[in-house]
């Protein structure tokens, strides 16, 4: 099937060569006398040799003209088709968000791994900066972090991914924001990206030590209550 936004040519229409009748001489217009080795010819070949000629500089005139390209107007389907998809706008930034405590801010929009998948995560970036730690968050805020009742399946995602050359097991240590204890610890493996289920006994804020190799940070978040 041909593709409409193709190019397609088009040639003039150039008018047949109207039909002509043998003309009989006149006496007023005699007919010139022949010499003795010209053909004798009649007035039908006379008006058919005109009728040749007139159809050759038709053809020759057909030639010179050429014919001319004509580009079809795009259709609404076509253009569809060569549209190209947007994509999200570059300028796109990540807004502050509810979750963090102490200095730690949460933020929602385009973390620094945006280009993994996550960037519809809530994040916050651990301390120091230079540690290359960054926390993703798999609940809406500001409940990124809950308590859940005992015997409950249900638990709190974060998913650390660790910037830099540190490998090795990831260490969690948490504990209440002023206070020494209780203290809960977290071990994840992995190297890279370290999924991990963090659950906490009681709400408040919390301080979360982090560790990897060589690599130490920490962050403050909110733990909200559970369910009744």
């Amino acid at each position: 099937m041909r593709d409409p936004s193709a190019p397609t040519t088009s040639c003039p229409q150039w008018p047949r060569p109207p039909k002509t009748f043998p003309m009989t001489p006149t006496p007023s217009d005699p007919e010139p006398p022949k010499s003795p080795n010209q053909p004798l010819t009649s007035g039908r070949d006379r008006s058919d040799r005109r009728d040749m000629q007139f159809a050759v500089v038709l053809v020759l005139a057909a030639i010179a003209a050429g014919c001319t390209s004509i580009t079809p107007t795009p259709t609404a389907s076509s253009s569809a088709r060569s549209a190209t998809p947007t994509s999200p706008s570059p300028s796109a930034k990540p807004s502050p968000i509810a979750g963090g405590c102490e200095k730690t801010k949460v933020y929602a929009g385009p973390g620094p791994d945006a280009a993994r998948g996550l960037s519809g995560n809530p994040w916050a970036e651990a301390s120091p900066p230079d540690s290359g730690v960054i926390a993703y968050f798999f609940r809406p805020p500001p409940d990124l972090l809950v308590v859940h009742p005992a015997g409950s399946e249900a638990q709190n995602k974060i998913l650390w991914i660790v910037h830099g050359s540190a490998t090795g097991t990831l260490t969690v240590r948490a504990h209440p924001d002023g206070a020494v204890s209780p203290v809960v610890k977290f071990t994840v493996p992995g190297g890279g990206g370290y999924p991990s289920l963090i659950d906490l006994p009681s709400p408040g804020c919390w301080h979360l030590d982090v560790s990897v190799g060589s690599v130490a940070a920490g962050l403050d978040l909110v733990v909200s209550p559970g369910p009744d």
